[in-house]
């Protein structure tokens, strides 16, 4: 019954995932700013939070039915979980808009399933790609989905290989105008610098170690129950079901090479991560499972973001 609620896309079912949303980012903001407040820290926070809000209501629309999951509020519903499984990511950072941008580069990817325009798809796609460039260099990783969906929706030519790295190097030639100009090279240079770590010691705490156990192995459940079955299908939902694994993947090797760990690098695979969670419980035929594995993962995370484990 529980699952059944957000399985439909109701407008008093969607204002209720936003109210939990929004529960989750007053009361995150109001325990690290119990004291101070002045209008810079309102202005900051108040803008964070309306961003987060826009994008958690851009991802229940960014995945139509055949996009890679069916149509429902499982997606936005375990984004709201995930926030507060990973409470970091409530704090004003600058990754929720690189992932905002790469969002959109998503949905243009998959809209090369459609016929017309790909050269124009494929250069905005680059685009919005070096834009998160200049900013965070391994979302360079993101390429390797990008091409993917070049090969995956058979737009291979000459011309569509090279328009996405005409649309990347754009970005990047603005920015060394700009360092050129105002004698700073060593910001554009800066942007090439590949500096990585895979230390992990940020993770080791039991209340980040145990969320992204139960994450890993949820969406691993969910490949292993999903993949056979989604693979034989011969349509657009298998292509696209292969985006979300390989913009996994990729989140992951992001937040793993990320030199300064924080906990803000989850974003970069909270979407594919919910989409596959969504898939598991859509996947249950049982009813009560269903609804054991929406209400468990809701206590899990209610109870973590209010220190109860």
């Amino acid at each position: 019954m529980l699952a059944n609620f957000f399985e439909k896309t109701k407008p008093i079912n969607s204002l209720l995932v936003g109210l939990f949303f929004c529960a989750g980012f007053f009361l995150y903001s109001f325990r690290i700013h119990s004291i101070e407040i002045s209008p810079k820290i309102f202005f900051i926070w108040g803008g964070y939070f309306l961003s987060s809000l826009f994008f958690l209501l851009l991802s229940g629309f960014v995945l139509s039915q055949k996009k890679g999951v069916e149509q429902s509020l499982f997606v936005p519903l375990f984004i709201v979980l995930l926030f507060g499984m990973f409470p970091q990511v409530y704090q004003p950072n600058g990754i929720l808009f690189l992932f905002f941008v790469l969002m959109l580069c998503y949905r243009k990817m998959t809209s090369l399933d459609q016929k017309g325009g790909e050269l124009s798809k494929l250069f905005d796609s680059g685009l919005l790609m070096g834009v998160t460039l200049v900013f965070c260099n391994w979302t360079l990783l993101y390429l390797v989905v990008l091409y993917s969906a070049i090969f995956l929706f058979g737009k291979v030519s000459f011309r569509n290989l090279l328009a996405p790295l005409l649309g990347l190097l754009l970005p990047s030639f603005f920015f060394f105008s700009y360092c050129f100009l105002f004698d700073q090279l060593e910001f554009f240079f800066a942007q090439f610098l590949f500096e990585f770590s895979l230390d992990f010691d940020f993770y080791s705490s039991q209340k980040l170690l145990t969320p992204l156990k139960i994450c890993f192995f949820l969406g691993l459940f969910s490949v292993i129950l999903n993949f056979r079955k989604i693979i034989v299908i011969s349509d657009k939902f298998r292509l696209n079901y292969v985006l979300v694994l390989l913009a996994f993947v990729m989140g992951l090797g992001i937040i793993a090479l990320t030199p300064h760990k924080n906990g803000t690098e989850f974003l970069f695979v909270l979407l594919p991560t919910s989409i596959l969670i969504a898939q598991l419980v859509e996947a249950l035929s049982k009813p009560w499972l269903r609804d054991l594995c929406v209400l468990g993962l809701m206590l899990y995370s209610w109870g973590l973001f209010l220190g109860i484990f």
